[in-house]
């Protein structure tokens, strides 16, 4: 699936979570056709307001007994408890806030990583793509009880494609040493390929192609910014304004604006009832 979003910031008002209400809603659907009710879900990574407002939409997702949102940061966290604070009382009791999962909490019966696989994998330095993207994955079963689905939304190969390359290109111009500033996401196979390899009922893996106008390369940095994705380029040498005005210069323009591209990835899964069977037949092979 492709779609196109024109004039970005007239159209959102500048609101920088456009993509991420546009998954919360996506990931919602997602769950409206589980026919298991869900009584404990874990989010990791819910992104302020974003997936709240999405969860509280329809009855489905309402009628989750709890959901426990897992933000390491304390000032998302302080922004969350705010956010829930305005919701109706009978709701606000369903949702709780967690720097980080302990053993007591444990377990839940379903789980949705909402952007937060791309930062697991990461962090992960030395790695092969494919390894990396299996051991993040497969750092979430151990939270989860038998027949539990996990989602988990995230940044596809293409991302910011043309960025990475004009980065690049214009670094080059001045530098001896350029750096890869757009990090390394997985392809479609490269997802489905790791789903195939945990011990996962049902597996599948989806894309989402999203195409965001800009009128300026600064505006798209203002978005990455804005989204907290930025911080995910690396260790890397500050762009100079020569490097960011060329840059500029020759970033490919279609009617007169910058095309940056998006793809969604969601994966899902479930654990299966025999997990320690097939653990133990993954470990055979």
């Amino acid at each position: 699936m492709r779609n196109r979003i024109p004039k970005r910031r007239e159209k959102y008002n500048g609101d920088a979570e456009f993509l991420f209400k546009h998954a919360a809603n996506t990931i919602c659907d997602k769950l409206l056709d589980l026919k298991k009710p869900l009584q404990n879900l874990l989010v990791l990574n819910p992104r302020d307001k974003v997936l709240i407002q999405a969860l509280k939409k329809n009855s489905k997702t309402n009628a989750i007994a709890h959901t426990t949102l897992c933000e390491p940061s304390r000032k998302l966290a302080h922004l969350l408890a705010q956010n829930i604070k305005k919701l109706p009382l009978h709701i606000q009791k369903n949702f709780s806030i967690k720097h980080e999962i302990k053993s007591q909490d444990l377990p839940f019966d379903s789980l949705l990583a909402f952007f937060a696989l791309h930062w697991h994998m990461q962090a992960q330095v030395g790695e092969s793509l494919a390894n990396s993207l299996t051991n993040a994955m497969k750092a979430f079963l151990p939270l989860l009880s038998k027949d539990a689905p996990i989602y988990a939304i995230t940044f596809g190969e293409g991302t910011l494609a043309t960025l990475a390359r004009v980065l690049i290109e214009a670094e080059a111009k001045f530098r001896k040493k350029v750096y890869s500033r757009i990090p390394a996401y997985p392809s479609i196979a490269c997802a489905g390929d790791c789903l195939r390899d945990l011990p996962l009922a049902h597996p599948f893996v989806e894309s989402n192609a999203i195409e965001v106008e800009y009128s300026t390369l600064t505006a798209l940095f203002n978005d990455l910014q804005a989204m907290g994705e930025s911080n995910c380029f690396g260790k890397t040498t500050t762009l100079s304004r020569e490097i960011l005005k060329l840059a500029e210069k020759i970033y490919p323009k279609k009617n007169g604006s910058l095309i940056a591209e998006f793809n969604l990835l969601t994966l899902h899964g479930w654990v299966p009832s025999q997990m320690g069977s097939i653990l133990k037949a993954k470990a055979v092979k």
